[in-house]
This record gives structure tokens, sequence and C-alpha cells, in this order.
């Protein structure tokens, strides 16, 4: 398994997709690892009853599986540790019902690429959907 690590950031790259993992991202936006894990555990729940309740619609259950991978890590005392590697969708998901100002900044930034990305494409200058792209294969 190839993984390719970004010095400060939370990101890392493993096969070809792009995935941030929930110590990294308590890290970066100053939480507690267990409160990282409890809210990914609360969407997941979410997910998985919003799949039920809605019998007609895609299967949001099997999305939080895929947007939300568990694994462990050993700790310093050599305990296994819980903790999910997310999907940019994963990761989204989870920071926007954050608070603080690192949240409230990295919600803004997000905001903003999408007001430039709707702007381009007003005027015309977007690139044209290839089915073909490379840009397909990550999330």
């Amino acid at each position: 398994m190839s993984q390719t690590m970004v010095q400060n950031a939370i990101c890392f790259v493993r096969n070809g997709a792009v995935y941030a993992n929930s110590r990294d991202v308590a890290a970066f936006f100053e939480k507690r690892h267990d409160h990282v894990l409890r809210d990914v555990r609360a969407i997941k729940h979410e997910m998985r009853i919003n799949s039920l309740e809605n019998k007609d619609g895609p299967k949001i259950g099997d999305i939080s599986e895929a947007w939300f991978i568990a694994s462990t890590y050993t700790d310093g005392s050599g305990r296994r540790q819980d903790q999910f590697d997310m999907t940019r969708d994963g990761f989204t998901l989870l920071a926007m019902g954050f608070t603080g100002a690192k949240a409230l900044a990295f919600k803004i930034r997000y905001i903003q690429r999408f007001n430039e990305m709707e702007a381009a494409l007003r005027a015309g200058t977007h690139q044209q959907h290839n089915p073909t792209s490379q840009d397909d294969e990550h999330p």
C-alpha cells in the first residue's frame, strides 16, 4: 500500500485516493480525538437511520462506510485505539459541523471556493466534462 504524506497537512494519499485521518483532524481543529470519534460515529448513525427511513432513496448507510473507514492505531502505552480515515466528502461533512475559529475559517474558504466556481461557470470559463478524464478516479 503506497502512502504519501504532506508535511503540516491533514490529508494524505493512499493508492491514489485522498483521505484525512481523524487524529490529524482533531489536532488541526484543536479538538479532542475522542470527540471527533464521537462526532463521526454520530454521523454514521444518522446516515444509517436515514437509509432505513428512505428505502426508495440512495443507500446512505453504504455511503457512510465508504466515507468513514474505521481502523486502529497503537497509542504510546501500547493499546489499540480507534480512528477513522475519511474521504474528502466524509471530512467535509464532519468539518461542517465543527465550531470554533479554525472551523469557521474552513467553512468560509469552502463557500468562497464554491462561489469562485459558480462565477467561472456563469462566465463560461469552465472546461467541458470529459467522461474519460483521469480526474474521475479521485475523490
